[in-house]
C-alpha cells in the first residue's frame, strides 16, 4: 500500500468537504441559483467531489500525487519518510 493511499483512505474531513461541495452545487441548481445545463464549471466541481469521495473509500486518487509520485494530498501531513519533501528529509 502506498503512502498516498494511507493518507487519503478513510480521510473523513476530506470526505465531508467533498460531500458538502457536491451538495451545495446540487442544491443551488435545484433552487435556481445556477444552471448545470449552462454553467460547465460546476461540472468540474462535481467531478472533483466525486473523485475525492471515492478516494476516501478506496484510497486510489491520482490527483493527490505530483509528477514524481510524491504525496500532495490536500495539505494533509504524511508521516512516512518517503512522502516528505526533500528539504524535510535533509534536516533530519
Amino acid at each position: 500500500m502506498s503512502d498516498t493511499m494511507i493518507v487519503v483512505k478513510a480521510n473523513r474531513p476530506l470526505r465531508f468537504f467533498a460531500i458538502a461541495m457536491a451538495t451545495l452545487v446540487i442544491v443551488a441548481h435545484f433552487v435556481g441559483h445556477i444552471n448545470l445545463t449552462e454553467d460547465w464549471l460546476f461540472w468540474i466541481v462535481l467531478a472533483m467531489s466525486a473523485n475525492a469521495i471515492q478516494a476516501t473509500f478506496t484510497g486510489f486518487c491520482p490527483m493527490f500525487k505530483n509528477g514524481k509520485g510524491e504525496c500532495v494530498a490536500c495539505g494533509v501531513a504524511c508521516d512516512a519518510p518517503s512522502c516528505q519533501p526533500t528539504e524535510a528529509k535533509e534536516t533530519r
